[in-house]
């Protein structure tokens, strides 16, 4: 999973009139970084680029030298934002940040962000949806080797973070998403993508209702999303279901029309 979400190609002072841009100075704290400094960020909190510009990267692996390159994954410029996710602190690869010029970020907590963009309700929820699907792509960019299943599930699980309500028995995910934009947010076929689906619903690890997702075993569904195997391991229940109903499907009568060319042979 990613340390960082970031949010590029808008420039949030464009956005903000004189009274908003005077109130985002008041509520923020201005922090002055050098040159190839790291960014030392802290939870919940959302940093706008003021001048210069940073990098999130992801830094070389246990495993490998530290001359190695750093792999770059997003450059965040003048009045672009990015923020921390909360995850594990042993996780590893998290996503760092550096300034690439000398730089002056906006520092403020989320909640004082959101506020600030309330003044707005149009643009507020356009960028609470903005921030909520990129947190979900940067998840699944650190997944992306591993089997479509576990995709799948990563996705679920964050939608559940992002939009569930929790029922007396399943969590509902209060957001319609098609099979092909379901399809292309984990880079699969969108047949694959509905066959899992299907999966998931067999094994009762989900339901569909109406055009929404309801989820109703979430240790599985995080078992799925950490497992790295192609192969869905099925529980013993699983395992007797699909004996049962290969049991029937081998033993099940002839239909009318097999009766009928059985006859007249």
């Amino acid at each position: 999973m990613e340390k960082f979400w970031y949010l590029k190609h808008i420039n949030i002072y464009q956005q903000l009139n004189e009274i908003e841009t005077a109130a985002l100075n008041r509520v923020s704290r201005s922090w002055n970084i050098n040159r190839y400094e790291e960014v030392q960020s802290g939870f919940d909190t959302v940093y706008v680029v003021k001048s210069g510009k940073v990098k999130l990267y992801k830094p070389p692996e246990k495993n490998e030298t530290d001359l190695v390159e750093k792999m770059t994954v997003a450059t965040v410029e003048k009045g672009e934002i990015f923020g921390e996710v909360q995850m594990d602190d042993e996780a590893e690869n998290q996503l760092k940040v550096e300034s690439l010029d000398v730089t002056c970020l906006q520092v403020l907590s989320r909640y004082e962000f959101e506020l600030l963009m309330r003044k707005d309700p149009n643009r507020c929820l356009q960028i609470r949806k903005w921030i909520s699907w990129l947190k979900i792509e940067n998840s699944i960019e650190n997944v992306i080797g591993r089997s479509a299943s576990s995709r799948l599930a990563t996705v679920l699980s964050f939608l559940e973070l992002e939009y569930g309500l929790r029922r007396l028995k399943s969590t509902e995910i209060r957001v319609r998403l098609s099979h092909e934009n379901l399809a292309r947010l984990i880079g699969i076929d969108q047949r694959l993508c509905y066959d899992l689906l299907e999966e998931f619903k067999w094994r009762e690890i989900i339901e569909s209702r109406w055009g929404r997702i309801n989820l109703l075993d979430q240790w599985q569904l995080k078992k799925i999303a950490s497992a790295r195997l192609e192969e869905i391991e099925l529980t013993k229940k699983e395992e007797e279901r699909l004996r049962d109903e290969a049991e029937q499907l081998e033993f099940a009568p002839p239909n009318d029309t097999t009766q009928a060319n059985t006859s007249s042979n």
